[in-house]
């Protein structure tokens, strides 16, 4: 299959299995194979090689929603994760499901240790395998530059990013980030506590998304925090097809 070229901040182990016959295969063959993978399937395999990323690429399979969530108690109670600081949930249908009961979800955990994060990944509840551990980065930094990776390879319903009290690292993420960097789905829900992150945020998120930013009776923040601000003169506030507060 080729060296594999795996992006620094992907979570996910490298698969050594091959392909005997991969390489012989028409390029329409490969896309129609691939079409029909699982979701932890087709991610996983884009990171086998540059021509796996390449034709995982041309896909960009569709999900339900992408979950980040940054509260400890939260995150606990919603994924049973342990001493997990932060995850990342991505909810799926299995290939030719329309059914909503069979939703299944593909986890990503972020565990602060020592002076760094390590990684792990769970596939429908079984953990699936322990990735890379970052030095020198809390798990808020790491788990924010991993959603803007994964993302920008998929298409998602919704993206909610419950951020709860805002870190530091977390906003020098989003300030450092590249002006082409996304987040595309057509609805974003963000909990923060802080506007700073918003602003920091929201310039990358694409245009007619519609948002809804806080809730006010999980961190008790006024709901006119925006009134002041100029948050609205933002391009993607000024086009989204809704901005709710």
């Amino acid at each position: 299959m080729g060296g594999a070229s795996m992006p620094p901040d992907s979570p996910v182990d490298v698969c050594e299995d091959t392909f005997i016959y991969w390489i012989d295969l028409p390029y329409h063959l490969k896309i129609e194979v691939l079409r029909n993978l699982p979701f932890p399937t087709l991610w996983n395999f884009m990171f086998l090689s540059k021509e796996c990323m390449a034709l995982s690429s041309k896909l960009k399979p569709e999900v339900n929603g992408v979950f980040l969530l940054h509260e400890p108690n939260r995150v606990r109670q919603n994924a049973n994760m342990g001493n997990c600081s932060a995850t990342i949930i991505v909810y799926y249908l299995p290939r030719g499901s329309t059914d909503p009961d069979l939703r299944k979800n593909y986890t990503i955990r972020f565990t602060n240790i020592n002076e760094g994060c390590t990684v792990s990944r769970e596939d429908d509840m079984r953990i699936a395998s322990t990735g890379p551990t970052y030095t020198n980065e809390s798990c808020y930094a790491v788990s924010m530059r991993v959603l803007f990776n994964m993302t920008k390879y998929m298409k998602s319903e919704q993206i909610s990013m419950e951020i709860g009290s805002v870190r530091t690292e977390v906003r020098h993420v989003l300030d450092e980030l590249p002006k082409t960097a996304s987040l595309c789905c057509e609805r974003l829900t963000v909990h923060a506590h802080s506007l700073a992150v918003l602003t920091s945020l929201i310039p990358h998120v694409n245009p007619g998304c519609r948002l809804w930013t806080y809730d006010s009776d999980i961190f008790n923040i006024p709901a006119n925090v925006f009134i002041d601000s100029d948050i609205f003169d933002l391009e993607t506030v000024r086009f989204s097809q809704s901005f709710i507060m």
